[in-house]
This record gives structure tokens, C-alpha cells and sequence, in this order.
């Protein structure tokens, strides 16, 4: 993986394609920034399905299909592996806020083995 690598997560591969997201702007901003830095995007599978079911109640089929072949091309997706979703499950067990869902917990994981930074 590139040094100059950023993680995106869900909610912010949803603003990138939803226009009426109230972070659509910033997100789109931030991403130019990241890619004119050379940043490699970075994502997990769990993340793209997440997103990928969120975009489909908002816009039906349409949603998940403008994620799949018009944002994900772009992306270095990385699998969970087991390892990653037995630490994720324990992080999401252990939350006592619940304020991280298992897929953010996931992304956590993700994010501190492959040695990304997390974009937003």
C-alpha cells in the first residue's frame, strides 16, 4: 500500500454520491485534495456494502450501481479477513457507547493493518 493513502468510509462513499448529503461538498472537496496529493483511496468491503445498501433505498438499483461501477474502479478495496472481524466484534462488543457499528469497527481494523489514515 502507498504511504500517501487515505481510508473512506461508508458515510462518506454515500456523500460522494448524494448530492442532498449535507457533507456532498466537503467530501468532494476533501477527496480532489486527497487525490491531487497522490493519495491511493482506500475502502473495505464491508464499507462498500453498507454504502452499497444505503444508496439502494434512497435510489433503488440505480444507487448501488453508480457505486459499484462508477466509484469502486476507482478504489483499493480491502477485504476483512477473519482475523480483522474477530477484532472488530470484540471493539463493537466493547463500545460501551455504541456509537460504532460493526462495519466502523471493521474499518477500524482495516485501517491500523494495512496502515492507511483514516480520510475524514
Amino acid at each position: 500500500m502507498s504511504p500517501a493513502a487515505a481510508f473512506i468510509d461508508a458515510a462518506r462513499l454515500v456523500a460522494l454520491l448524494d448530492r442532498d448529503e449535507p457533507e456532498h461538498g466537503i467530501t468532494e472537496n476533501l477527496l480532489r485534495i486527497e487525490l491531487n496529493a497522490g493519495a491511493a483511496l482506500v475502502t473495505s468491503n464491508y464499507d462498500v456494502v453498507k454504502a452499497s445498501l444505503e444508496l439502494q433505498r434512497r435510489y433503488g438499483i440505480e444507487g448501488p450501481r453508480l457505486l459499484l461501477h462508477g466509484l469502486v474502479p476507482c478504489l483499493h478495496v480491502e477485504w476483512c479477513t477473519r482475523r480483522d472481524h474477530l477484532a472488530a466484534v470484540e471493539a463493537h462488543l466493547a463500545d460501551a457507547s455504541g456509537t460504532k457499528d460493526l462495519v466502523d469497527c471493521v474499518a477500524g481494523e482495516i485501517v491500523r493493518r494495512v496502515g492507511v489514515t483514516p480520510m475524514f
